[in-house]
């Protein structure tokens, strides 16, 4: 064989060869990105939902104090934020390690937004404090909620740390070849 016909086999061969390894690199990098991005929506959306539920509860406990009409529409806004929210993360898939802690989430947000409407109802009644037992009720919850969410963020990131790691050593290994290819 001579000089001419193995250079025209070899060096399409690398070629071949070495995008094969730059594609497996960007593929890697491409499910990374696109896990990581999936998990942090996740993550800030239980944040978001932690910070609006204390937002509204102090709104609420504003709107108790002086119950005037400004206060009133700021609570309804905070609510409506809440519940957009809430819309939200029923649309999200939950990973297969959270399902059960998901559901508990959005039910103790449900059970929120109802004690809230209870506070609303009592204050429309007859007996002056009767509110009291609704907001301690809904002040539980909101701490319910921030657990809760604390608890699924470390769920995500139990979940997603080994499929990050497996991902990772496989992208070292291309590198390796495509190091290797290069030398060569």
């Amino acid at each position: 064989m001579n000089m001419r016909r193995m250079l025209l086999i070899v060096i399409p061969a690398l070629f071949v060869l070495t995008n094969a390894v730059s594609f497996f690199i960007f593929q890697s990098g491409r499910t990374v990105q696109q896990s990581y991005n999936m998990m942090l929506d996740r993550v800030l959306l239980y944040k978001q939902i932690d910070a609006e539920t204390r937002s509204n509860l102090s709104a609420v406990n504003v709107y108790l104090t002086d119950r005037s009409e400004r206060s009133r529409q700021i609570y309804q806004e905070h609510q409506s934020q809440l519940r957009k929210l809430q819309a939200e993360l029923n649309a999200q898939d939950a990973i297969p390690t959270t399902e059960l802690s998901v559901r508990s989430y959005r039910n103790l947000l449900e059970t929120f937004l109802a004690q809230e409407s209870g506070i609303q109802q009592a204050l429309s009644g007859k007996t002056p404090l009767a509110y009291a037992n609704s907001y301690a009720s809904a002040e539980k919850t909101a701490g319910f909620i921030q657990e809760e969410a604390y608890r699924l963020i470390d769920q995500e990131l139990s979940y997603y740390q080994p499929l990050y790691r497996s991902i990772l050593a496989q992208t070292d290994r291309m590198n390796q070849w495509g190091v290797a290819l290069f030398i060569f």
